[in-house]
């Protein structure tokens, strides 16, 4: 990978429900010589996206004058569920055998709406509800968010732990392109088309953990952390990720894509990982250990 860019979620809603705050994100850029360059800044403040579809992406990269190649070497590590439970699948699968069913989701996304409202808490809630099987709670977990603890898209409280409204959101933005626009981590490894950039799930706890070394999101430690673990690397600015905690998180997923490449964990967390066979059904978190080699 030449590129990894982080994106924390965000469902918050404007225009009453009927457009969605930016995204934060973090550009991770390799240079010539091997190390790397990350880009939080933009002329008027923080990085930040408006939407999470090819187009945006591109402007942003071509406004920051940042050289790439539109391909399988650009990561975007997105705070975003990628995947169901299995038991939810089949109920779940594309008419048009979209592969991997994912896709089929997130044409779903766009066209849910509830009360007018195309973004919102609500809107999220009750999309993910009508993809359950039933009403009753707990709903099944995927396996890696139990091994990791991370809460399950179907969970709609504690409200503070809500992902609904943030992957829904992400979910619309990805599905509205109206074709599948990037490979799929760890769904199509056997699939690649070279021409697409490859999308993995990050979940911003596990990585301040595994590759910042931090059990918790700590901002006034998080440039002496971030130089520990990788020591040979270009920060245009730290001033706004010591004060915001989601742009300190879209940090954290372009950081873990690139700390995870260089000790070679990338693709293969580790190694149970590949003998797993649901991993190619429910997904995985990016850099999270199998339960077999921890």
């Amino acid at each position: 990978m030449n590129f990894f860019i982080g994106i924390d979620q965000t469902g918050a809603a404007l225009s009453k429900g009927l457009r969605a705050k930016p995204l934060p994100i973090c550009i991770a850029e390799k240079q010539k010589s091997g190390s790397w360059r990350f880009r939080t800044e933009a002329e008027d403040g923080p990085l930040k996206l408006e939407k999470f579809q090819p187009e945006y992406i591109k402007a942003q990269l071509e406004r920051l004058r940042v050289p790439y190649q539109w391909g399988n070497k650009i990561g975007f590590v997105v705070d975003c569920v990628l995947g169901i439970p299995e038991v939810y699948q089949k109920k779940n699968s594309s008419p048009a055998k979209v592969k991997p069913y994912l896709w089929g989701l997130f044409e779903r996304a766009v066209g849910f709406s509830k009360g007018g409202k195309e973004f919102g808490r609500d809107v999220a809630e009750a999309f993910f509800s009508e993809l359950a099987l039933d009403k009753s709670e707990p709903h099944p977990k995927r396996f890696c968010e139990e091994v990791s603890g991370s809460n399950s898209v179907f969970q709609s409280r504690p409200y503070q732990k809500n992902i609904q409204t943030g992957t829904f959101r992400l979910w619309k933005d990805m599905g509205s392109n109206g074709k599948r626009w990037a490979n799929l981590w760890p769904f199509e490894q056997e699939k690649v088309e070279s021409n697409l950039p490859w999308l993995f799930e990050g979940y911003p706890s596990l990585l301040w953990k595994e590759c910042l070394g931090s059990p918790v999101r700590d901002l006034k430690k998080l440039r002496r952390l971030a130089e520990k673990a990788l020591p040979n690397f270009e920060m245009d600015t730290w001033k706004y990720l010591e004060k915001s905690p989601d742009l300190a998180d879209s940090f954290a997923l372009a950081f873990g894509g690139v700390y995870l490449q260089e000790k070679k964990r990338l693709w293969i967390p580790s190694p149970s990982f590949v003998h797993d066979k649901g991993v190619q059904t429910e997904g995985w978190l990016l850099g999270l250990r199998h339960p077999k080699d921890i």
